[in-house]
């Protein structure tokens, strides 16, 4: 009995006129869609939580600005002493924790910061440290010294 396909099956594999796929090529055939691709990061944003700004009672709003003050008069009395750059960093260490806006939804979250003061700008509303960092007062949730002597 002869079979359907014996005058073929001793015979070798036919060559292919195309180049032979790398294992990567083969395995991007077999990949996700790209337009599914930016679904998972959409589902990581929805899920990811943020905060609404913690709004400060009188009291509060007046303990930072006591802070902001002492602070303030510590900067004034090393610059009236003729203090350098680095005696103006002693003893001016501040802790503050401050909200931070939410650049793609609705809140954001807290974050705090410690280092040393360099300027505080009434006009501006503005923390400045030394090294650069800058803090909106209005974001402000609290401020502690350290280290402040008077």
């Amino acid at each position: 009995m002869t079979g359907k396909y014996d005058d073929i099956i001793g015979l070798s594999r036919p060559e292919s006129r195309r180049p032979k796929m790398t294992a990567n090529d083969r395995a991007a055939q077999f990949a996700p869609f790209a337009a599914l691709t930016k679904f998972g990061e959409e589902i990581k944003e929805s899920n990811r939580k943020t905060y609404e700004k913690i709004e400060l009672g009188d009291g509060d709003i007046e303990k930072i600005d006591e802070v902001l003050i002492g602070i303030e008069r510590r900067i004034l009395k090393n610059r009236a002493g003729g203090a350098g750059a680095e005696e103006l960093t002693d003893g001016l260490t501040v802790a503050v924790e401050y909200f931070v806006r939410d650049k793609a939804k609705s809140g954001g979250r807290v974050e705090e910061y410690i280092g040393n003061v360099k300027k505080i700008d009434r006009m501006e509303r503005k923390l400045i440290f030394y090294g650069g960092k800058i803090v909106d007062m209005q974001d402000l949730l609290s401020v502690s010294a350290v280290g402040i002597s008077e």
